[in-house]
């Protein structure tokens, strides 16, 4: 993975949180964040957690495509 484009650092371990149902639908949130504490820069996804198998892949392709600037930001 890219280092944080926010301050250059490396990111962490990726962190997935327990399963929450909706409507009949298992989700379950994953995050990759900065490593260094004063930065706050981190990627996050909500996904049906019957899927599971590519959302790593999946929030590291997030976490690169921040790093790279390609999400628009306001």
């Amino acid at each position: 993975m890219k280092v944080c484009p926010a301050c250059g650092s490396m990111p962490e371990e990726e962190h997935w949180g327990a399963c929450s149902e909706i409507k009949g639908t298992c989700w379950q949130t994953g995050s990759i964040d900065c490593s260094n504490p004063e930065c706050h820069h981190g990627v996050a996804i909500s996904i049906d957690s019957d899927i599971m198998k590519s959302c790593s892949t999946l929030l590291e392709e997030m976490w690169d495509l921040a790093a790279a600037n390609k999400f628009k930001r306001d």
